[in-house]
């Protein structure tokens, strides 16, 4: 179980709540639902990590674009469903208005700038930013580095959190919620470096800026 360290969690407070219930979870021997809380943390850690560095917590979409996206996708399974030249016919039109929208972007600039969603951000995308703005260059190899385990978290997350399409079952081994939760904590430890880097980063400008 990862170490309830003070380090650690003293950024992630909600972190700490999946890590404690993680870790009854293991030790009463479900290891499948106890992943499921290590995924939760993790993404936790992410959004807290966000909070800290002043980074958006939702996508920012440009609405028309978005809502043009949606209809586009529906009017292809309706030709899927219905294979008939209407069904072409309504995508042709749709597909029409999305290059009419997009051409308008260039001409208006406010709307290039779009608006926040409802959807929240990725979390490849977060750790892109994190990489960017990371203050030195040693953290951003460490972040780099234990950045490669959110393949591992991802991946056996999302193993057990969506049924097989074989009708098989998805649960986690005693040995893949090992391997989940070490790459938790070194991904926690790596992104607890950041933060402390982040804020000393501010401090010394801070005081430069006062001098």
């Amino acid at each position: 179980m990862i170490a309830q360290s003070v380090d650690q969690f003293q950024f992630f407070p909600d972190v700490e709540r999946e890590i404690l219930a993680a870790g009854k979870l293991e030790t009463a021997g479900f290891y499948t639902e106890a992943g499921l809380r290590l995924g939760r943390a993790w993404e936790a850690a992410m959004y807290a990590a966000a909070r800290e560095f002043n980074l958006p917590l939702t996508d920012v979409t440009i609405e028309e674009i978005d809502n043009l996206r949606r209809q586009l996708q529906d009017r292809m399974g309706k030709i899927i469903q219905e294979k008939t030249p209407n069904a072409v016919r309504g995508l042709a039109e749709i597909s029409k208005k999305l290059s009419e929208a997009i051409a308008a972007l260039t001409e208006n600039a406010v709307a290039r700038e779009g608006q926040p969603s409802e959807s929240p951000r990725r979390t490849d995308a977060l750790l892109r930013e994190f990489l960017r703005i990371a203050p030195t260059s040693r953290l951003q190899r460490q972040l780099a580095r234990e950045g490669s385990e959110t393949a591992i978290i991802r991946k056996l997350r999302n193993r057990v959190s969506h049924a097989a399409l074989d009708g098989g079952e998805r649960e986690l081994s005693k040995d893949q919620y090992t391997e989940m939760n070490e790459a938790v904590e070194n991904f926690l430890v790596a992104l607890t470096g950041a933060v402390l880097g982040f804020r000393a980063d501010a401090r010394i400008r801070g005081q430069g800026e006062a001098a």
